[in-house]
């Protein structure tokens, strides 16, 4: 996925140098007057915070990338460096990062993991005139903006959620519990979910959790008093995690 967020991005790198010269850039802002030296492409991961473990991963696939578009020459005969910032899976923090890689001089911007945390950024970068090819992040809350300098590698939240009611109805589930964890990416996909189950004529209750707990029993609790035969949790994976080990513990024995 990030190897082919990179290509995405060095396309929308090569279509601003481009268009530069006669309008300003892609979009009218800003754009990369130095003509000599490498396309900084710029990637927001959440280097700290609940979801730390993930932007080794995310950095490394991102440089791999990279080596290999300038192994092949780069982009218009120039070689890509690639800007890294934290984003935190935080509002605050990811838009100071934003800021930080705006003046930078990034040409493109390759990253975005959670939702909450990329939505504010998508104004500065707007105005800044840089593209936005985003690799993991996909609210929809994200396509509602409407903004021509924004692309999502990631299927949005509605097609996740349709194809978990279609595995939902294939399964034969008749009693479900969707779970998520308040935040804008679980959230979405939760309510989406629920939807659709409710069209579908499928049982259906909704919790929701707290991120970064260290005891979910009680909801739990409340989850299993259901008897649901099947529990579709939407939130981040370290939460996911303990959840299910306290699923197992609880007794339950349905699909998850």
């Amino acid at each position: 996925m990030l190897k082919k967020s990179l290509k995405l991005a060095a396309i929308a790198v090569a279509a601003t140098l481009a268009l530069s010269g006669c309008s300003g850039g892609l979009l009218g802002g800003g754009s990369d007057t130095n003509t000599d030296g490498p396309i900084k492409f710029g990637m927001l991961i959440p280097l700290t915070g609940s979801e730390s473990a993930i932007a080794p991963y995310m950095q490394n696939g991102a440089q791999l990338a990279v080596d290999e578009l300038n192994a092949a020459g780069g982009v218009l005969g120039r070689q890509i460096e690639l800007v890294v910032d934290d984003e935190a899976c935080d509002p605050q923090i990811a838009t100071a990062g934003a800021n930080k890689l705006v003046s930078a001089g990034v040409t493109v911007s390759v990253g975005g993991y959670c939702s909450g945390a990329t939505m504010p950024t998508l104004p500065i970068f707007n105005k800044a005139g840089i593209p936005m090819v985003i690799p993991a992040a996909n609210s929809e809350t994200l396509v509602d903006q409407k903004l021509a300098n924004v692309f999502l590698v990631n299927a949005t939240g509605s097609q996740q959620a349709g194809a978990a009611v279609k595995y939902i109805q294939k399964i034969g589930s008749k009693k479900v519990a969707v779970l998520d964890d308040a935040t804008s990416y679980s959230a979405d996909i939760a309510k989406r979910t629920v939807d659709g189950l409710k069209a579908a004529n499928i049982a259906v209750d909704a919790v929701t959790v707290t991120p970064g707990e260290s005891d979910y029993s009680t909801a739990i609790t409340s989850t299993l008093s259901k008897k649901p035969d099947f529990i579709y949790y939407t939130g981040y994976f370290q939460e996911a995690g303990l959840i299910i080990n306290q699923l197992r513990a609880a007794g339950y024995k349905g699909e998850y």
